[in-house]
Order: structure tokens, then sequence, then C-alpha cells
């Protein structure tokens, strides 16, 4: 229980920096799918060269994740 408290009052004081400071919340999360969108069009030119497939699926899974975030 005391965990629990700790991490809410943690959650707080962020929400509260960021309110401070004007950070959007969600500009991390652009970033983030824009940059797994482009290893994932590099990807798909590598694969002309040699094929590979766990690294597209994991970017598939990356963006299908980043687009479901809340």
């Amino acid at each position: 229980m005391f965990v629990r408290d700790r991490e809410l009052v943690l959650s707080r004081k962020v929400d509260m920096a960021v309110e401070k400071y004007g950070i959007k919340k969600h500009t991390f999360a652009k970033f983030a799918f824009y940059l797994t969108a482009l290893v994932t069009f590099f990807t798909c030119l590598s694969c002309f060269y040699k094929a590979d497939f766990i690294n597209l699926t994991v970017c598939a899974v990356a963006i299908h994740v980043l687009i479901n975030a809340d």
C-alpha cells in the first residue's frame, strides 16, 4: 500500500511539472511513432537485399502499440 501511495505522489509531481513548464504529453508518442515508421521503411528496403522478417514484425507490432496508446 505504501508503494502505491509513493507512486501516486510521484505521478502528481510529474503532472504538476508538465503543467508548469507547458510540456505537451503526446510529443514523445508522436516522435516514437515517426521514428518507428522510419525504421519500418528502411527495414522494408533492406528486405530486397536480405530477407529479415523479424525486424519487420517488431516494427509492425510497435506501430500497433503506438497507435493504440492512451
